[in-house]
């Protein structure tokens, strides 16, 4: 591949999106104009767009469909129709820009790049068999859980042994994938994420105006202990067990609160905190742009990170961590990255491990900062924007290699 051969990257989402996949989709592109060679998205028509300079790569998208504009990227009848847009405009695009690779995000950008004779590389974020079963509908989920666990796991299978290569967002995602295709070369990349120089936030004793400033733009409570989660509500990611902790925090210390910042529909947080008694200590914000995003991982004394379903690495971890906010994650939500010196890991789907590693962390600052400026210094050691360039030239090439021997 010659130093400044195109990558298209397809994705079958809106872009933006105050989510933690394009959020790194825009990393990944950056990091990759950046070094080496010049990278493009294909996307949907529409996204959600913010104030600020625009993105520094070339952006293409689907035709629009009238009425049809979600902005979230789970399963959704409309997508449907905006995949089908977006395979069927694919093959036009590539003669037009005759890239030299073809970058799938996701399955259905798999699955619309598979008529292609370019050389390819699926780019999976996420197990599908272990995340499917989390979107059927509880009412459903005796009856349709398995069938759709099935068909998830079927489906990587069937994708997986039809690419070059196989990157992955994580360790532990490869090595669930290569279960299922023990032939398929598939090697986990190191997503690059930016570090917040001004970091880390408000669990320094030095900032504590910082942190009161930031609850007061928020209108979020000026006193007592805030813990924050950021990121979508989909049933994958294991909100509940939040909810569970917050009411176990709350038996032993009268002042603690917990942040949901997101931009999925909050009622069924709000619903689900009452039945616990917890009205009036979880506080619901939309993400917002950086700007916002600042300010919200400033006002929390905490960060935390459940998960359901294994495989995908949360963003709103790396985003935590680049920060310098002290992060308590469930061992699955670390995604088999060696963080366990930069956060405080607990046992899966425990709420007690939760609430008595959270109780520990707010009555030791020191130990809070400890892990803030370790998490900071990971984030720069493993996910630079060199470091992706240079791992994602050499899975490029090592394609281009099996291709040619093939």
């Amino acid at each position: 591949m010659s130093e400044r051969g195109l990558s298209l990257h397809i994705a079958a989402l809106p872009f933006p999106s105050p989510q933690g996949t394009q959020a790194v989709l825009a990393t990944m592109l950056r990091a990759l104009n950046a070094h080496d060679r010049t990278a493009a998205l294909f996307c949907y028509a529409h996204g959600q767009q913010r104030p600020g300079p625009p993105p520094p790569f070339p952006i293409y998208r689907s035709g629009t469909i009238p009425g049809v504009t979600p902005l979230r990227s789970g399963p959704h009848p409309g997508k449907l129709l905006l995949d089908a847009r977006l395979s069927l405009q694919l093959p036009a695009l590539e003669r037009r820009l005759e890239p030299e690779l073809l970058v799938a995000h996701h399955v259905e950008a798999a699955l619309a790049t598979l008529p292609s004779r370019r050389l390819r590389i699926f780019f999976a974020h996420t197990d599908l068999g272990a995340e499917l079963p989390h979107y059927v509908p509880r009412y459903a989920s005796k009856a349709l859980g398995l069938p759709a666990r099935l068909s998830g796991a079927a489906l990587d299978a069937f994708l997986l042994r039809r690419f070059d290569a196989v990157a992955t967002v994580s360790p532990l995602l490869a090595s669930r994938l290569k279960r299922l295709a023990p032939n398929a070369s598939i090697t986990p990349l190191p997503l690059p994420w930016p570090v917040d120089p001004d970091g880390p936030p408000c669990h320094d004793e030095t900032q504590r105006a910082l942190c009161l400033s930031a609850r007061r733009l928020l209108a979020l409570p000026e006193s007592g202990a805030l813990l924050l989660y950021a990121g979508n509500l989909d049933g994958y990611q294991g909100w509940q067990s939040l909810l569970d902790a917050l009411a176990l925090l709350a038996s032993r210390q009268s002042d603690v609160h917990l942040l949901i910042a997101s931009d999925s529909d909050g009622r069924p947080v709000l619903q689900a905190a009452r039945r616990r008694g917890l009205a009036g200590r979880v506080h619901l914000r939309k993400l917002g742009d950086e700007l916002l995003r600042v300010q919200l991982h400033r006002a929390a004394q905490l960060a935390l990170v459940p998960r359901r379903a294994p495989g995908g690495l949360p963003i709103k971890l790396l985003d935590a961590m680049g920060r310098g906010l002290a992060t308590v994650a469930t061992v699955r939500a670390t995604a088999g990255l060696p963080v366990q010196h930069a956060v405080e890991m607990v046992k899966d789907d425990d709420v007690h491990a939760m609430a008595a590693a959270v109780h520990a962390l707010l009555a030791d600052a020191p130990r809070r900062r400890e892990l803030g400026t370790a998490a900071q210094r990971h984030i720069r050691d493993h996910h630079s924007e060199a470091g992706f360039a240079r791992a994602f030239r050499e899975l490029a090439e090592e394609a281009r290699a099996r291709r040619k021997f093939l």
